[in-house]
């Protein structure tokens, strides 16, 4: 029973994985402005990694800060972009991973104080320009929990599955943001070169999700081939993998 269930849990954080990813590849798609883009992409980093909050942090270089949009209010959010967790990650570049945050001096318990919220664990992922040259953002998710609802740590899968999101929606926030600094008075905006490069981009990333499917692939062979296990395979949300790559071919 210990071995079913586990069996069952790694089935459906790969089924929840795979089709979050193929979600946000119909998201970025769409022609969306730089705040209405960081609320879905802040939506979807959520679900990917199974956290119970997310920020996607953009770099205003001008400023010397980091902005993202509360999923709340609406409102507009500041920091300095070398302050806090986010700000370690934008200015070294680096994945911080942090277990326990209480633990760790670089955390801000005044947040939990104020909010009266309970931070438990802490993933921060750097986002790069599509060169891959320099950091345009930060992705910091928050507290882990399972398909139950159960406090969990992030591990190493979960910083992969988070920097191939941050290779997903990369590009097309930096393409966003130009779009919406360029836009002329007449209030039609250029043409980015996004649309263009799209397709044969998210074709290259759904094959790269095809290995996140993998591991799903073989679980649920192992679960048909036990006689006795009486669980029923895991409900898609959401498109398979073979039509997203049909529709993306037929759009190049």
């Amino acid at each position: 029973a210990i071995q079913n269930a586990e069996i069952y849990r790694e089935a459906i954080n790969c089924s929840e994985r795979a089709t979050g990813l193929l979600n946000t590849i119909q998201s970025v798609s769409q022609d969306l402005g730089p705040q209405s883009l960081l609320l879905t992409v802040t939506t979807h980093a959520s679900k990917v990694c199974s956290a119970e909050r997310s920020t996607v942090f953009l770099l205003d270089e001008a400023a010397e800060q980091l902005w993202s949009v509360s999923t709340d209010t609406g409102a507009e959010i500041r920091i300095p972009k070398d302050k806090g967790i986010a700000g370690e990650c934008c200015c070294y570049c680096v994945v911080i991973n942090i277990p326990d945050a209480y633990a760790d001096p670089r955390f801000n318990k005044q947040v939990d104080i104020q909010t009266g919220y309970r931070t438990r664990s802490i993933l921060a992922i750097p986002i790069m320009s599509e060169e891959n040259s320099h950091v345009v953002g930060v992705i910091q998710m928050i507290n882990k929990v399972s398909y139950d609802g159960q406090p969990e740590h992030f591990d190493d899968e979960d910083v992969e599955i988070m920097q191939l999101f941050a290779s997903f929606v990369g590009p097309k926030l930096t393409s966003s943001m130009l779009s919406a600094k360029k836009k002329p008075a007449s209030g039609t905006c250029p043409r980015a070169k996004w649309p263009l490069v799209l397709p044969s981009f998210l074709h290259l990333q759904a094959r790269r999700v095809q290995r996140i499917l993998d591991p799903l692939q073989r679980v649920m062979r192992r679960m048909t081939e036990d006689e006795g296990h009486k669980l029923c395979r895991p409900r898609s949300s959401g498109p398979g993998l073979s039509q997203s790559l049909h529709k993306l071919k037929d759009s190049k």
